[in-house]
């Protein structure tokens, strides 16, 4: 039986119903998708719901991330 994990997918709410992620949002983001890729798990996504939803995934978070760490990151 394969017990590897896929991925990972954050969610929380805004309970002020603005789901615009904020500065600590960003970084916590950042502190989580560095730390479990040390063990070869990928963050997928970070949806925060308030009035609606935000996707960092959709919004293209990740992609500037990998941008910037890419060289980081790289074995």
């Amino acid at each position: 039986m394969d017990l590897a994990t896929a991925g990972l997918v954050l969610c929380h709410d805004h309970p002020s119903d603005d789901q615009t992620p904020s500065k600590e949002d960003k970084h916590l983001t950042m502190q989580v998708a560095i730390a479990i890729a040390g063990i070869g798990v990928p963050l997928h996504d970070h949806v925060i719901i308030g009035g609606g939803y935000y996707s960092m995934a959709d919004e293209g978070f990740f992609d500037k991330v990998r941008n910037k760490l890419s060289g980081l990151l790289a074995v």
